[in-house]
This record gives C-alpha cells, structure tokens and sequence, in this order.
C-alpha cells in the first residue's frame, strides 16, 4: 500500500511540473557574482541572473570595512529573464582605503513579484601595483604582518623589532587592550604612499594608521636612514591603534591635540626641529590657542608641523605635572563622549585657556633656562680654553722654579 501512495505521489508531482513548469523553477538564480578593481581608481561589480518572469529591478549594496553605512545602488536594466549586468563604482566617490575589504550583495526582482538576495561576497582591495614581501610573527600574543616593497627580509625584520618593541613601551603607559592582528605595510617612499591614501589635504603625512583595519600604512625608502625613519614613523602609528583599543574604539572623540600629541611623544627618533618650532614661535608670539587644536590640525604643512610640535609639548607638560595616569584619565572622559574643553575640565578642574596659560609659562621657563645654560656653556667653554692657554705659560714657570 506504502509504494503505491509513493508511486502516486511521484505522478501527481510531475503532472503538476509538466503542467505548470513556472513552478519547478519559481526562484530567482543568481548564476555568478564577482567585482574586481582598478586600484585607485573604480571597482566594478558584476552579476548574472536569470528567472522564468523576466528580473525588472536589480539592487546592488556593498560596505567598506572600518565605514560604518552600507551603500545602496539602483541599477537600470532591460526587463529581460537572463541578465548580465557590469556597474562600475568609482573609489574616489568613496574614500575606500587601501587594504580594506569591500562586501557587496544583490537584491533582485522579477515581473511575478518575486525577490531573491544574493549570498554576501568580500574582495580585498589590496594596493596591487606593487609586489609586496611579507613576513609574520607572533609577538606578546598579537600576530603581526609585515609588507614591503624594496629590500631583503631583513628590512622588514627590523620593522618588526621596532613594531614590537613601540608597542610594549606604549601599552605600559595606556593599560588598555592590544589588537588581535597588526598589519604593517611600508611602501618604498612618502610620495608612493599619498598616492595610495589620497588624503583629503593632508598630502605631506608620512604615514596613516587604520585602527578599524588594524593596520598602519607608512613611507619608509630602504636607504641608510630607513632606521632612524621606522622608529619616528612605526610607533608613532600604533599609539594611534593603541589609543582605538584604550578609548573602546572612540578615537574620534579623542581631541587631535591630545591624540597626536600622545603619537609624537612615543616615537623612538623625535623630529629634532620640534624644540626649534617652539621656540620661533613662542618669540615670534605665533603659538596655536590650545582650543585651535581640538580640531584637526590645518592643512597648510607649516602651520601643521606647528600643531604637532605644540600637542606634543602640551601632552609632555602634563606627564611632567600629573603623570602618566593623567593621560589614561583623559582618554577615558574623552571615550564617555566629553567634548575637548570639558574634557580638561574633569580631569584637570581647568578650562582649555587655564591650561594653555600653563603650559605657555612652562615653555616659557623652559626657553629661559636653556638660554641660561648656552650662556653658561659658554662662558665655560671659554674658561676652558683661557686654562689651556695659560698652561704653557704655567708649566715654564714650573721649570725655571
């Protein structure tokens, strides 16, 4: 009896099939969906689908990694039961960054109402014009990637001692978490990495970290100064990814001055013009108002080189005072949405122009007694040289004695 129901069963679903066919394929089929890109220039999605009605309306949706809203795209078609459809999106509209995964999906329709999403796809976009070396390393419970362009393993090697190294010293002061993975990418100058990161006016950076990437990005050509160039650039990076973990991922309401400041302070070779920045400017009474540097530093190089060597004196001046604990405070009113002036107002119980007022008169000694003490070196100097000069003159006296 059993077969006979299984045999009848069978003939009544393909009488239903060979009636009405539309049926044994009611879904929309996605045959193949793929992207690939130009870098820096536009990625182009591409799509092939078919369905028994013909498909009248395609959406296609991709996201950036690190932005935080989906993009939405409506795409013009033919009504047509098979479609190829190619859409180019240009990367300049959207800012993506280097070595960000792009993930892009499908939304179709068909003229009998019927609607299909397709499966989430992700593409690395990669900085492809280069042939990247590669080393990796698990270092204090981090895995870390190295990538470079020029030069033998041991260029990269020496990144990744800085790398390591950079990081104890500044989680030490910070005593936050520390990312999972660390990417480093270092390409063969600061020209070939503005290429790549077209920043929106800040052409002249030399590096740029990508916290939400876990990544840094920096120029750094393999000459004899790459050392001295790996200990500026690499630490001053991960304090920023290092500064996205103790903040909760709020970086951005970290102000600049306090955020670059923190940066400055922590690279291992500090830029030897800082001093001399602040001491033209602080004669030439051209310093930057603390509240000018709540927000981002100006675009004009000079005036920025200014801006850094101010926020790290600021973000010094305070260690000195209060001590490390001081910035570890900061970083946490500033992680619970407090603005920049109220900020400093928690946890220093002073406004912005009290502080600045502070730190001034502070820089201010700081340039007397360095003026007093190139006096005094050099009235020793010439101390010592008139004890030379006397000493023939001592030691023949001695001898007619």
């Amino acid at each position: 009896m059993r077969k006979v129901t299984t045999i009848v069963m069978a003939l009544f679903t393909i009488w239903t099939l060979a009636v009405n066919p539309a049926r044994a394929q009611s879904d929309i089929v996605v045959e193949s969906s793929t992207a690939d890109y130009s870098f820096g220039q536009r990625v182009t999605f591409r799509l092939k689908a078919s369905s028994v009605d013909p498909i009248n309306k395609v959406n296609l949706f991709f996201s950036v990694q690190g932005l935080k809203d989906d993009t939405a795209v409506p795409i013009s078609l033919e009504p047509s039961p098979h479609i190829t459809l190619d859409y180019a999106q240009s990367l300049m509209e959207q800012n993506v960054p280097p070595f960000a995964t792009i993930t892009y999906w499908w939304e179709l329709y068909d003229t009998a109402g019927r609607y299909k999403e397709s499966e989430k796809n992700d593409l690395y976009y990669a900085d492809n014009r280069y042939d990247w070396n590669r080393i990796q390393a698990q270092r204090e419970g981090i895995n870390w990637d190295v990538y470079w362009v020029q030069g033998d393993v041991s260029f990269g090697q020496a990144a990744l001692n800085v790398a390591v190294k950079s990081l104890n010293d500044i989680e030490r002061e910070l005593q936050g978490d520390q990312p999972g993975q660390i990417r480093i990418f270092i390409y063969p100058s600061e020209q070939d990495l503005r290429s790549a990161l077209n920043l929106a006016g800040y052409d002249w950076a030399g590096g740029q970290a990508r916290p939400e990437l876990g990544a840094i990005l920096v120029g750094i050509p393999n000459t004899l100064t790459a050392p001295s160039q790996m200990e500026r650039a690499i630490p001053h990076e991960l304090t920023h990814l290092l500064v996205y973990e103790a903040t909760d991922h709020r970086l951005n309401g970290v102000p600049p001055w306090l955020n670059e400041g923190l940066a400055s302070l922590n690279e291992r070779r500090p830029d030897s013009e800082r001093q001399v920045l602040l001491e033209q400017a602080l004669d030439q009474e051209r310093l930057l108002p603390l509240e000018a540097l709540c927000a981002p530093f100006p675009q004009d190089e000079n005036t920025a080189r200014l801006a850094y060597a101010q926020s790290a004196s600021v973000v010094s001046y305070l260690r000195q005072i209060h001590g490390s604990s001081v910035i570890r405070e900061l970083l946490a009113v500033y992680a619970d949405n407090a603005d920049c002036e109220a900020g400093v107002i928690r946890v220093l119980g002073t406004n912005l122009k009290g502080l600045d007022s502070a730190w001034r008169a502070d820089l201010a000694q700081q340039g007397q007694t360095i003026v007093a003490l190139k006096n005094s070196a050099a009235w020793l100097a010439l101390g010592a040289l008139m004890a030379l000069l006397t000493l023939p003159f001592l030691d023949l006296s001695s001898r007619r004695h």
